[in-house]
C-alpha cells in the first residue's frame, strides 16, 4: 500500500511553512508520491485545504499551519505533522522525529 500523494498545506507568508517545503519535497520524491500544494491564500486552495483538514487534521476555525498528509492508493488519508506554535525550531524537530521514524522507514521500503 504505497502513498499516492503528498498534501500540503501552507501560506507563503508562513515561517513554519517556508522551513517545512524542503521536508515536504524530499518525503514526496522518497516516496515517489505526487505532491499537492494548498495555500490557503488561495480561495480555491483554501476550500480543499479546509475540508482536508477538518477530515483528517489539527482542525480548529483558525488553524495551525503547515500541515501534511499522506494519501495513500486505497485513498485513506493520514495527517503526520503540523506546524508547532512554540517556534519554527520545534516545527523543524518535528519533521527529523517523523524523518527517523520507524513508520518512515517503513513507508520507504514499501514504496
Amino acid at each position: 500500500m504505497g502513498v499516492k500523494k503528498v498534501i500540503f498545506v501552507k501560506a507563503n507568508w508562513c515561517p513554519h511553512c517556508r522551513a517545512s517545503e524542503q521536508y515536504v519535497k524530499e518525503i514526496a520524491n522518497n516516496l515517489r508520491a505526487e505532491l499537492l500544494v494548498l495555500d490557503i491564500d488561495n480561495k480555491e486552495q483554501e476550500k480543499i485545504a479546509d475540508e482536508v483538514v477538518k477530515k483528517y487534521g489539527d482542525w480548529s476555525p483558525d488553524y495551525l499551519i503547515p500541515q501534511i498528509f499522506l494519501e495513500f492508493q486505497n485513498g485513506e488519508v493520514k495527517h503526520i505533522i503540523t506546524g508547532d506554535p512554540r517556534g519554527v525550531q520545534y516545527t523543524i524537530e518535528r519533521w527529523k522525529n517523523f524523518l527517523s521514524s520507524e513508520y518512515y522507514k517503513a513507508l520507504l521500503s514499501s514504496s
